[in-house]
């Protein structure tokens, strides 16, 4: 593993900052059964060699302002960055060989090779500002676009933003609760991308694990979509901070989250060689509140005792699914035809169970 990080002071409120790494690893594995032992000896022996590799690159690059003007503060930056992921994964099996040796050169029988790739990369452009007046104030606002390797060519980067404000009322002038030591309103909205779990949603994929008569084969495993593309979320939130009787700290929040382009696998005819394809479909909103509770029991040089609790609630429905379809309902992953744990339906909760009715013991 190797670092390579710096700063550079441009001016007394601009500082260059650049962060970068990269990271090696290799491991190798050797599992060798006797051709005399209970597990070799039907096969005369097994050599199996496992090899498997991987790097990461990844660097961030910052521009930092920092600036004051009498009682008007400002701090922001801007930057890019990039991730970059690659693997390779090898093994080796081979049967028949007289006891002693342990390399495959010497097995008579060649019995499997398989191998695998990975790769993905993202990419970022980056930018966020921060300001204040007398720290009553407060202002916040960030763009960022994101690019990644998972998602179709037509559609490979999204735009997310943030807004956000607050105000310590309790340095008004015309706040004179003493007791209150900080009260604090705060407010944003903002949206945020989410990527599948698929590494290559968006390809046409074949499957050439299987051969007929030691032929090679391909088998279609998965349709291209090129238009797939980020799971956007966009928040309301509002919220409240307070603390009294220099012992309490209190914090109310309340949150209304708007989730379009649902990336999911949407089912399709088996008759085709596949059973579903990558696709935004979808809404879902989330909406709910929370409390944290802070109390200082004790609190002095010699022993600090402090209690925390919190609580919240949450409501989620769909609010809507693709094309004309009114339900979706989820296999259970069991394997098996017609069985199915969910139900998908426009103003439904998500988590809605799809079970047989049952009628009880008799």
């Amino acid at each position: 593993r190797s670092n390579f990080d710096f700063d550079v002071k441009l001016t007394d409120w601009l500082t260059f900052s650049s962060v970068n790494n990269y990271i090696f690893s290799t491991y190798n594995s050797m599992t060798y059964s006797d051709p005399r032992s209970s597990s070799g000896l039907a096969v005369k022996g097994r050599i199996e060699d496992y090899m498997s590799s991987f790097n990461r690159a990844y660097t961030n690059q910052l521009f930092k302002f920092n600036k004051s003007f009498g009682k008007h503060d400002f701090n922001a930056i801007a930057g890019y960055e990039w991730n970059e992921f690659n693997s390779k994964n090898t093994v080796g099996i081979a049967t028949g060989f007289a006891p002693g040796f342990i390399v495959g050169d010497i097995a008579s029988i060649p019995e499997k090779v398989k191998g695998n790739r990975t790769q993905w990369a993202v990419q970022s452009l980056l930018s966020n500002v921060n300001y204040s007046y007398d720290n009553k104030y407060l202002a916040q606002v960030s763009f960022r676009r994101d690019g990644a390797s998972n998602f179709g060519p037509n559609a490979q980067y999204g735009n997310f933003f943030s807004v956000s404000g607050g105000w310590n009322i309790h340095k008004e002038e015309f706040f004179k609760a003493d007791y209150i030591t900080n009260l604090k309103l705060r407010a944003s909205y903002g949206s945020v991308g989410n990527r599948p779990n698929s590494l290559y949603p968006h390809y046409a994929l074949y499957s050439l694990t299987s051969g007929y008569n030691e032929n090679p084969g391909a088998l279609i495993s998965q349709i291209a979509n090129p238009d797939l593309s980020w799971e956007k979320t966009f928040t309301t939130g509002l919220g409240l901070d307070i603390s009294f009787l220099k012992r309490f700290n209190l914090s109310l929040d309340y949150y209304n989250k708007d989730t379009s382009d649902l990336l999911y696998q949407v089912p399709l005819p088996g008759v085709i060689g596949v059973t579903s394809i990558w696709k935004n479909v979808g809404a879902v909103n989330n909406k709910g509140f929370e409390a944290a509770l802070n109390v200082e029991i004790i609190n002095n040089e010699d022993w600090k005792w402090a209690v925390d609790a919190n609580i919240g609630v949450n409501k989620n429905k769909v609010t809507d699914l693709y094309g004309d379809r009114k339900q979706i309902i989820v296999g259970d992953g069991s394997g098996i035809a017609g069985s199915a744990s969910n139900i998908l339906t426009p103003g439904q909760d998500v988590d809605t169970w799809y079970l047989a009715e049952w009628a009880g013991v008799d």
